[in-house]
């Protein structure tokens, strides 16, 4: 009988595998292991794809985000290690602990150990300092991308609640630092490479100028996606959203520190182990001399250039 492994800092629900499964008509007995061997001896014929192991785990992962779809999951691992090649600068960093020590004290990341009634993880970013350059945004959407391939191979759930934490710092001034284009490639990414999936995406601050930050990333979202930000001036009114028990003690809920989980999260993401991942990860890339021209569609020719104005009023 197939389980999931237990994981040093994530809880499942008893019968997340099974309930999960069941949702996308994968459930019986050798559906999936059928699934995953079709799409195996697909991946062996893919001249241009430069690896060819993705284990089961990985397309199980990507099977279950594309509803069982065998088709859309071709698809959807060709798009990603199409973008690994176009925008490998979001893909140079392999080791939490050693590659973002420049902004250790200004962003922070952390997945939080529990999950929601309908298998949900919950992930917490808060920005320590304002004065943060792009450089050091750019990092962040690294260190964002390895979490979506973590949870790739290593997590059992049905998406993702993103929660950005602004208080306390200057928030104009942040705004002004984003490189737009990065933050619009990295969602991008994030959405369409990994095709996570998002039940909300929660801002706090107390400042008037989130609302320019809203406006500027819905335009970059779909507008599914975008109908689900939301924005709060407290803890408050985000337990209307999230559960408050599974929140970190900082944040009302019942879970430990919030630096606390973030602390575990740089080291397990750093562990030579998960280091070796990231760094063959990374590589799974295309060879574009390789790809029968009539698949480079379009979707691929405007990726790594294509970016449509922002406008604020």
């Amino acid at each position: 009988m197939e389980y999931i492994p237990e994981h040093p800092l994530l809880r499942y629900k008893p019968d997340t595998m099974i309930a999960l499964r069941k949702k996308y008509n994968l459930h019986k007995p050798g559906d999936m292991d059928r699934c995953v061997d079709i799409l195996k001896e697909w991946i062996k014929q893919q001249e241009h794809f430069t690896k060819k192991d993705f284990s089961k785990e990985q397309l199980e992962r990507f099977l279950m985000t594309l509803k069982g779809s065998i088709e859309r999951t071709k698809l959807q691992l060709d798009k990603l290690c199409t973008m690994k090649t176009l925008l490998s600068r979001f893909f140079e960093s392999c080791n939490a602990k050693n590659d973002f020590l420049h902004i250790k004290n200004k962003l922070i990341v952390g997945i939080l150990p529990g999950m929601t009634e309908d298998y949900y993880r919950v992930c917490i970013g808060k920005v320590l300092y304002n004065k943060v350059d792009s450089k050091a945004l750019l990092s962040a959407f690294q260190l964002g991308l390895m979490i979506c391939e973590y949870f790739k191979s290593f997590d059992y759930n049905d998406g993702v609640i993103a929660i950005a934490d602004f208080r306390g710092i200057d928030l104009m001034e942040f705004v002004s630092a984003i490189n737009f284009i990065d933050l619009r490639e990295a969602i991008m990414i994030g959405m369409e490479g990994y095709d996570t999936r998002v039940k909300g995406i929660h801002f706090i601050s107390n400042s008037k100028a989130v609302e320019i930050l809203v406006k500027l990333i819905k335009q970059l979202l779909s507008k599914k996606i975008s109908e689900r930000v939301h924005v709060h001036n407290s803890n408050e009114t985000l337990y209307e959203h999230v559960p408050r028990e599974l929140l970190p003690t900082d944040y009302g809920g019942e879970e430990k520190q919030y630096k606390e989980i973030c602390d575990d999260w740089t080291k397990e993401l750093s562990t030579e182990k998960n280091v070796k991942f990231f760094e063959e990860m990374k590589n799974a890339r295309t060879n574009e001399t390789l790809r029968r021209a009539i698949n480079f569609n379009e979707n691929y020719i405007g990726m790594a250039g294509t970016f449509r104005n922002l406008t604020v009023d």
